[in-house]
């Protein structure tokens, strides 16, 4: 135990009738960056906030720096060294970088503990420097981009003096550029004898920046391994427990030649050059480039969320120079967006709640009563679809894991049988199997003769699913390949220029 920084011993956690986590026992080396990898649903989340002490554990033992353990709440885990960066930014956004930086822990003087301004300043100044980043202090972390608010939380819990640092799919969002300077800021802690316990879908990730790594399958752990004595096709047996196969190869059929939806030069405030594209019935189009790019922009403007300045956009004929959600829905069109906490799912309303939302319709007991037993059915049916995990359509949306409430985001509105739906970033946060099942459900849509827009900015997302692939650039569009020949090296030259 000398050189390990965290023994579990035993960890049993259930919530009603799920047993979350079974006897998990787990060891983190002093000074290691260790990786933790599994499902969504597989029980990482719930091992977080028994360390971060925002749950606790019904049994079993916590070993900390040879210590043994009570966590009762998140300010004990800070005062023994147990910070934690979530994938959700924590930050206040009208606030200063400097101001977040040491919020609750701001240098002060005299007996009442006036705030020192000077002091605050020149300690973010420091702490900016001695980690290269360069942000302004002084800068309202509401105008950073994801990357650096992320990075911001890190040097927080830096400030704190962490010595066991929690990163939670701490790359999502986040351009490639970001994801260089945030590994330069891991490594760095590493260096300062830091111990960083890093969750990621995302394998590639794992192996470029892991020292070992441990995999939950079902609220158990598999095993714990070296990670420069495994591979990516074997992490990924043991996460699922079973072969992974990718899914391009299901998509033959070829579209329809009617024209689904096509916009005309189209312009709104954050699409100031026009815009043009044709999406046909049963096609899988993948609009990809850097954040930034544009490609939220255009699954906005579609949907009516944000104005159509000039131009148009045609849906099976007819056109339409001006649309709101509402309107959208009416014609057939779904989106699903990118930021799941603050537009894609309710998070205080249960699973079967939030399916309901958009299917009120398919619900209702006369003209205005909810019928339970059409609840009930619509519900598990969605949660069917998508995989969700727990399959309960009463457990409130915040109690799931980040990719499960991502397959909830999706479930709603996919249930609703759109004629075209609007997909932006549907494969973020998500895990290696729960990713294939997506991309099995886009393509049974497409089959059905769905047309799909396909959003991300995840190049390689768009390759062997997609019919054809459109490339953004500073909001414009560069360049249009076929999907089944494109490369990704073409797509990463046209996007990064």
């Amino acid at each position: 135990m000398e050189d390990n920084i965290l023994v579990l011993k035993n960890i049993n956690k259930r919530f009603g009738g799920i047993h979350a986590l079974v006897n998990v026992n787990l060891s983190v080396r002093k000074g290691e960056i260790h990786a933790l990898v599994g499902e969504n649903g597989a029980g990482k989340s719930t091992l977080i906030k028994i360390l971060t002490g925002a749950i606790h554990m019904d049994s079993g033992e916590i070993w900390f720096n040879g210590q043994k353990q009570t966590i009762e709440n998140p300010v004990q885990a800070r005062e023994i060294g147990i910070a934690a960066i979530y994938q959700e930014v924590n930050l206040f956004p009208q606030l200063p970088v400097m101001h977040n930086l040491f919020f609750g822990n701001e240098p002060t003087r005299g007996r009442l503990g006036w705030l020192r301004p000077r002091s605050i300043r020149t300690r973010a100044e420091e702490l900016l420097k001695k980690f290269g980043v360069e942000i302004d202090p002084s800068a309202p972390v509401g105008e950073l981009g994801l990357g650096q608010k992320r990075i911001v939380e890190i040097l927080k819990a830096i400030s704190l003096n962490a010595q066991f640092l929690i990163m939670d799919e701490a790359t999502t969002g986040m351009s490639r550029g970001e994801i260089t300077t945030l590994f330069d800021i891991v490594r760095d802690l590493k260096e300062r004898h830091v111990t960083v316990l890093y969750i990621s879908h995302h394998l590639e990730e794992v192996f470029e920046l892991a020292d070992r790594v441990s995999v939950l399958r079902d609220g158990k752990l598999i095993g714990t391994f070296a990670t420069e004595k495994t591979s990516v096709e074997a992490l990924s047996r043991a996460i699922v427990g079973r072969e992974i196969r990718d899914v391009g190869v299901l998509k033959h059929r070829s579209p329809d030649n009617v024209v689904a939806l096509e916009a005309n030069k189209l312009r709104t405030p954050k699409l100031q050059e026009p815009i043009s594209f044709v999406l046909k019935k049963g096609e899988i189009l993948g609009i990809t480039g850097v954040i930034g790019a544009g490609k939220t922009e255009i699954g906005r403007a579609l949907f009516g969320v944000d104005p159509i300045l000039s131009g148009s956009v045609k849906i099976f004929g007819r056109k339409y120079t001006s649309l709101t959600p509402q309107r959208a829905k009416d014609i057939g069109l779904a989106l699903v967006p990118e930021e799941r906490k603050t537009q894609g799912v309710f998070p205080l309303l249960t699973v079967g709640d939030n399916i309901i939302m958009v299917n009120i319709k398919r619900v209702l007991f006369g003209l205005i009563f909810l019928s339970k037993r059409k609840k009930r059915h619509v519900s598990q049916e969605a949660i069917a679809a998508c995989r969700i995990v727990p399959n309960d359509s009463a457990i409130p949306v915040r109690n799931l894991s980040g990719g499960n409430q991502q397959k909830v985001a999706i479930a709603k509105w996919l249930i609703a049988e759109p004629k075209i739906v609007v997909l932006d970033e549907p494969t973020r946060g998500i895990d290696v199997g729960a990713k294939v099942e997506i991309r099995k459900l886009i393509v049974k849509l497409a089959e059905s003769g769905v047309a799909v827009l396909y959003l991300t900015s995840e190049f390689k997302e768009v390759l062997g699913i997609c019919d054809r692939i459109i490339v953004l650039k500073k909001r414009k569009i560069v360049g249009m390949l076929g999907g089944r020949d494109a490369e990704l090296d073409e797509i990463a030259a046209l996007a990064l220029g």
